[in-house]
């Protein structure tokens, strides 16, 4: 697998998820969201993203050597095992920080356009 492939979004879809939508807000660093469908639910998840792997969950489980299709699975079962988002949920992470994130905007507009 190439490491270009490894992505939060592959993650989840190796784990067994459809994604029916996946954005990252920010640019070094930032949100991520996911609408997914899972084992007949859909729902939303959030984390966080970074630009190294002291700051970014998935690099730094996956290091710089050749990632496996099982460990990706172990990485996005995570999300999928944990308590799902709701829409309001997801809207109400996006509006958190409106007043002052730039990238707020966008992941409001993010949320209403996949509900």
């Amino acid at each position: 697998m190439d490491y270009s492939d490894v992505t939060y979004s592959t993650a989840l879809e190796k784990a067994g998820a459809e994604v029916l939508a996946y954005g990252e807000f920010g640019s070094y660093q930032g949100d991520w969201l996911a609408k997914v469908r899972y084992q007949g639910r859909e729902f939303w998840i959030h984390d966080y993203y970074g630009s190294c792997s002291g700051c970014d969950a998935l690099q730094a489980d996956m290091g710089y050597e050749n990632p496996t299709n099982e460990a990706l699975v172990t990485f996005g079962r995570r999300y999928l095992e944990e308590e799902p988002l709701s829409y309001e949920q997801a809207l109400g992470i996006a509006s958190q920080n409106y007043h002052w994130d730039s990238d707020a905007e966008q992941m409001i507009d993010f949320v209403k356009a996949n509900a």
